[in-house]
């Protein structure tokens, strides 16, 4: 029977499940919650938005959860925990939002019950409550002032707990059970191009693809424009590329700006307060301090704003010094349509910052947006490409000098000397080839040590260069991993590996690494504050090498920080399990500028690594964002691996219900960014690869991928340029995604030798479906096209052949799979499933264009 009662205990409540004090009608607006009735599920049996206590910590898994039709509220589902111990913990959380709820009174219900007398602590905001769950299903309501994000409920006894319609609602008291109304309507995206442009040293969003591209014969000077169309806000900034500006110097900035319908009246630049809110398009100048931190938007007596319709129109305005925040050193420009109805066209060309005393120095990068940089990384009028095959040489007799000359037509000569305390031990020359050129270099007779190569390259297109590299040659050892800069990727017992990885942040027993290990891992990141060989020793003896992400107080001072480093580093330095040294997580100047230390530190420190263990390579993992030519804090020179964190199909691709295309181009740019400074460095390009969601960590995430997902990715980051797979992290809850890594990990496998060949140009072939991204290698005499269609749409593709590259008829195998076409007339066709990924071996080779 039913106990029907009401009790006021810190602000709770306890309600009666009686369905007619509840019924209503359904207020879409009323429920904060996603997924609240448990209904969607991408994977089956476990609700979006909702998860456990990680399942690497559950042995029995994923016994203990499931998803079950009968629930209290009629529509709805519920979840049911088992918890086999008391005080076990086993429990439910709710996806965070990605940003807190606005200040104000929440009220948080939801319906529970239990086979036992269940002691439970839940969780809002933060604010805990104590209860005892009863056998029959009953409402349990809080109200309180929030503003926070985190729900979760944690089972304290022994038993099953039933879980069902969980409500967060505007408000002191509980209203009808509702559903929200998120993910009512799928966003269908179209293509977005793969040779579109972005301008470098300019931040373009990589969502805005459609809104805001670069455009040709478009232009006030110069061949390229910047081009915003569409509704909505958007914006082009040199926010990663600020301006270096002198104190008490007055500057002058000015660009040229054409508009086609652009809405909205503008205010007077005198009446500032009406400027900002009304339409139309304008310019913001910010200033930033020493770190690049964000001081101000700057009020200046002029405006640069637009409105209508005009040919191209020069705009410019004074900044004087007076003006500018005394901690100003840099100076950055927004150029904004900000609002949510924004129309028209506008076209941006030619900016420019100068001292008023010294007008012909244009400060502005790339100030006509003539250089720019594509998701495949174009070839033209990009330098040519000098370093050595390996970070460093062992028992190699003959070490390989790499020039990569992206021009076919270009000639020239290259010249090399090997120095060593000032006498030259080696003198070569050899022509400048098309492509790329190998230049072997005998090394068989040097000693260990350090060598200066110098290379001078003498070429038609490009001019002449000179480069100094460092040669490190080392004695044998019997535990080393190299870096094959030649092909941006690693090298374990001689042979190219592609670390496929699975994050691991929390200690776990030895049947937790054989699982990892049976799921086709080969390497694990582990997380740890101190490493012990043992723990090494358990990780290895399940097969798997161990990225070591090693992790400290980073407001020690450098001196603290480099003993530790020694300290881990010289410990662990010829354990069998160690494969690199993950030397820092996403350092900013917030985390690391501490007790004295700058961000030069960083690399200082990872030259202390360097000067220990020379034979593994060590790196810092960025956030987010890439900048050429930089990466992120820290810089280049602080790492040996371009290693980066971003997670797409993230709370808000989720919540809008888009189709994944969108996200996962966008991030295919990033990861084509970091490519860019890979093959001038020789450093592999390495992911945090989007996998399960994890209990308070993640607030970006609604669910786990599903396995078709996890492919996808996988095989974009694959054709982007990434060789160093970590996937984020733990065990999933979903056993067909876990199960999925072992024939995903067989492919890499098979892949990874391919992966080394050469790439064929991207002219050699093109495709008629803007969803279908692809890359193409050369190996051991045969044409491997390995591409992943981007929408779960399934779709017929068509790839064009270039009759310079390819016969015009023959015949093409499908890797991993038993399936073979014939292709006449330069032509292949075949059908792709949303989200599939394919590997094409073709046996026809052309021999009039065989290399690249």
């Amino acid at each position: 029977m039913t106990r029907k009662w009401i009790v006021i205990l810190t602000a709770s409540l306890v309600l009666s499940a009686n369905p007619d004090a509840l019924s209503g009608e359904i207020d879409a607006a009323n429920n904060l919650l996603v997924n609240p009735a448990f209904l969607a599920a991408a994977n089956p049996g476990i609700p979006d938005g909702w998860f456990s206590m990680p399942p690497i910590l559950i042995p029995e898994w994923p016994e203990g959860w499931s998803l079950e039709e009968s629930s209290f509220m009629p529509g709805t589902k519920s979840i049911r925990i088992t918890n086999p111990t008391e005080g076990g913990g086993r429990g439910l959380w709710h996806a965070r939002y990605s940003a807190p709820l606005p200040e104000a009174d929440y009220t948080f219900s939801v319906y529970l019950k239990s086979d036992v007398d269940m002691r439970v602590m839940l969780s809002v905001f933060g604010k805990k409550h104590e209860l005892t769950i009863e056998r029959e299903w009953q409402r349990y309501s809080f109200t309180m002032k929030g503003g926070g994000t985190n729900i979760h409920l944690k089972m304290q006894s022994k038993g099953n707990l039933w879980v069902n319609a969980p409500q967060l609602e505007k408000g002191t008291r509980p209203t009808s059970f509702a559903l929200p109304s998120l993910g009512a309507n799928k966003i269908v995206m179209a293509g977005i191009p793969q040779d579109i442009l972005f301008p470098l040293d300019w931040r373009i969003l990589p969502k805005q693809l459609r809104c805001v591209r670069i455009v040709t014969a478009e232009s006030h000077g110069g061949s390229k424009s910047v081009k915003m169309s569409g509704t909505g806000p958007k914006y082009i900034s040199n926010g990663d590329t600020l301006v270096k500006i002198a104190k008490e110097k007055d500057y002058l900035f000015s660009c040229w700006i054409k508009t086609e319908s652009v809405n909205g009246v503008l205010a007077t630049p005198a009446d500032t307060e009406k400027a900002v809110k009304g339409k139309g398009i304008f310019v913001t100048l910010v200033a930033f301090n020493k770190k690049r931190g964000w001081i101000k938007e700057l009020s200046l007596d002029q405006r640069i704003a637009t409105s209508g319709t005009h040919d191209w129109r020069k705009f410019e305005l004074v900044i004087p010094s007076a003006r500018l925040p005394p901690e100003t050193e840099y100076l950055g420009f927004w150029c904004y349509a900000p609002f949510n109805d924004a129309e028209g066209i506008v076209e941006w060309d030619d900016f420019s910052l100068v001292d008023v005393k010294e007008p012909q120095t244009n400060l502005v990068a790339n100030p006509g947006f003539e250089l720019c940089d594509g998701l495949k990384t174009k070839a033209e009028g990009k330098p040519l490409i000098v370093l050595l095959n390996r970070s460093f040489y062992t028992d190699e007799e003959t070490a390989y000098l790499i020039v990569k000359n992206s021009e076919k037509d270009n000639q020239g000569e290259v010249e090399v000397r090997l120095v060593a305390d000032g006498n030259i031990v080696l003198r070569k020359t050899a022509a400048l080839t098309p492509f790329k050129a190998r230049i072997p270099l005998d090394i068989d007779s040097l000693s260990p040590g350090d060598y200066t190569l110098e290379v001078k390259v003498v070429a038609d297109i490009g001019g002449k260069i000179e480069r100094r590299l460092l040669l490190k040659k080392l004695m044998k050892s019997a535990n080393e991993v190299k870096i094959d800069r030649e092909h941006c990727m690693l090298m374990v017992d001689g042979k190219p590996f592609i670390p496929f990885g699975l994050g691991v942040e929390t200690e776990v027993k030895q049947s937790v690494w054989k699982d990892i290990a049976a799921h086709g891992f080969n390497t694990a990141c582990y997380h740890r504050r101190n490493f012990t060989a043992v723990e090494l020793d358990h990780v290895w003896k399940e097969g798997l090498r161990v990225e070591c992400w090693m992790v400290e107080d980073w407001k020690k001072s450098l001196a603290d920080l480099k003993s530790y480093y020694l300290r881990q580093v010289s410990g662990l330095k010829n354990h069998p399990a160690v494969l690199a040294w993950y030397q820092m997580d996403e350092p900013s100047f917030v985390s690391w500028e501490h007790a004295g230390k700058k961000e030069s530190d960083l690399a200082v420190l990872q030259q202390t690594i360097k000067e220990v263990d020379p034979y593994h390579p060590s790196f810092l993992n960025y956030c987010a964002s890439w900048r050429i030519g930089y990466g992120d804090y820290g810089g280049l020179a602080g790492t040996e691996i371009l290693s980066r964190d971003e997670y797409p199909l993230d709370y808000s691709a989720w919540r809008r219900d888009a189709d994944v295309a969108e996200a996962l181009t966008s991030w295919a740019f990033q990861i084509s960014q970091m490519r860019f400074d890979g093959e001038r460095s020789g450093k592999p390009v390495r992911q945090w690869i989007q996998m399960s969601q994890v209990m308070g960590d993640s607030p970006c995430f609604l669910r786990e991928v599903t396995p078709a997902e996890e492919k996808c990715m996988t095989y974009l980051a694959l054709i982007y340029g990434t060789r160093v797979l970590t996937y984020y992290v733990h065990k999933p809850m979903s056993i067909a995604l876990w199960d999925s890594f072992i024939p995903l990990s067989k492919e890499i496998e098979s892949l990874t030798p391919i992966l080394t060949g050469d790439d064929l140009s991207g002219e050699a072939i093109g495709v008629d479906n803007p969803n279908i991204h692809f890359l193409l290698k050369i190996y051991k005499g045969k044409k491997y096209l390995i591409c992943v269609n981007l929408s779960e749409a399934p779709v017929a593709v068509t790839f064009k052949l270039n009759r310079d590259f390819f016969g015009s008829e023959g015949k093409v195998n499908m890797l991993f799979g038993r399936k073979r076409l014939d292709y006449l007339d330069y032509t292949i066709k075949d059908d792709f499933g949303g989200l599939e990924a394919k590997v094409y071996q073709m046996r026809d080779v052309n021999p009039r264009r065989e290399a690249p």
